[in-house]
């Protein structure tokens, strides 16, 4: 039976105050600001609060890399390629899904590492804004077929989102008549025993799976789930109850998606089998 396993967008938990220092009651402060905002329904407030007041330069940075990202065709770093040499279609494809009020250009300096490190090809799209919701399936879906024309055969993809992105790389994941969303975000999902074929790993940057959702799936599907969660995300601390789950130090919501120490997980992750 289909159960409602995620509402939409709403209070997210608060942060523990480590010690009794000025920096962790500022942190405390700024946590606290946050999940009010969210609690009172205003996202935009809480997005923004958050980022400039814990971390303004790398949020500055990044909104102006979402800008150069909302141009249709966003090819930096070899993203998006439109044909593929003979040794990157014995790679595995990545898929990267961005968060709420973003655009495929908050991957720009992870797109840039992948390509450095011969990690891909990678692929991204721009989604919609507001609540999960259908229309992002479509648009998914589309680069997911584009991918496997590319490589003339049926290929595993590996799906990395961050913050929305991430709670969406789910749903995308399995078949779509195990689950559907309701106007307004709320989320839907049969029991699961296994992930679409062209799905290889699931990894989820800043936004944890909820324990409904994890209820859902079957326990022989856990090993392709990772979550990489930062120690001082204030916008979404939710816990993760992955069993490949990895916390970062000191690194914010915003910083998830050009952190070095993100990256090197990735790396790990991507190239494990």
């Amino acid at each position: 039976m289909a159960e409602c396993v995620r509402e939409a967008t709403g209070f997210s938990g608060y942060v523990d105050l480590e010690e009794e220092s000025l920096y962790y009651r500022y942190k405390q402060v700024v946590a606290n600001v946050t999940q009010y905002f969210r609690q009172n329904e205003w996202q935009g407030a809480a997005r923004v609060f958050a980022a400039l007041a814990w971390e303004p330069l790398t949020s500055i940075y990044a909104g102006w890399a979402i800008q150069k990202g909302k141009s249709p065709s966003y090819t930096l770093s070899g993203m998006n390629p439109e044909v593929l040499t003979e040794k990157e279609k014995m790679q595995t494809p990545i898929l990267l899904l961005h968060g709420r009020g973003g655009s495929q250009g908050m991957f720009e300096e992870m797109g840039a590492f992948f390509e450095q490190e011969g990690i891909g090809p990678v692929f991204t799209v721009n989604l919609t804004d507001g609540e999960l919701n259908e229309g992002d399936f479509d648009i998914v879906e589309a680069k997911i077929q584009e991918i496997q024309k590319l490589y003339g055969r049926e290929v595993k993809i590996d799906l990395v989102g961050y913050s929305r992105g991430a709670e969406f790389a789910l749903y995308m994941a399995l078949p779509k008549e195990n689950w559907w969303i309701e106007e307004g975000g709320k989320c839907y999902l049969f029991p699961s025993t296994s992930w679409r074929n062209e799905v290889g790993k699931v990894i989820r940057i800043g936004s944890m799976t909820l324990q409904k959702e994890w209820n859902q799936l079957s326990s022989d599907m856990y090993d392709s789930i990772y979550e990489i969660k930062g120690r001082d995300d204030l916008h979404m601390p939710e816990p993760s109850y992955a069993k490949n789950r990895i916390d970062i130090d000191g690194v914010g919501h915003v910083g998830l998606v050009s952190s070095p120490l993100v990256f090197e997980k990735l790396k790990q992750i991507l190239r494990s089998q």
